[in-house]
């Protein structure tokens, strides 16, 4: 009897840590795209910047003619 105690703890134990881990992923998973999404909103933040300064470096040119 003493065994059967023991063993429900330790499933109780193990399926308390298997939902621990399961959030901990998920949290990880939801962090990565959260870092995915600002990586790709800065490329684009860069890909305007150099489009503005070739468009600003064009408008100097004919400026200057």
């Amino acid at each position: 009897m003493v065994e059967q105690a023991t063993l429900k703890q330790v499933l109780n134990r193990m399926s308390k840590s298997l939902d621990a881990l399961e959030k901990a992923v998920d949290l990880h998973v939801e962090q990565s795209k959260d870092y995915s999404d600002a990586e790709e909103e800065v490329q684009r933040m860069n890909a305007d910047r150099a489009k503005l300064a070739q468009e600003l470096d064009n408008s100097e040119s004919r400026a200057e003619r």
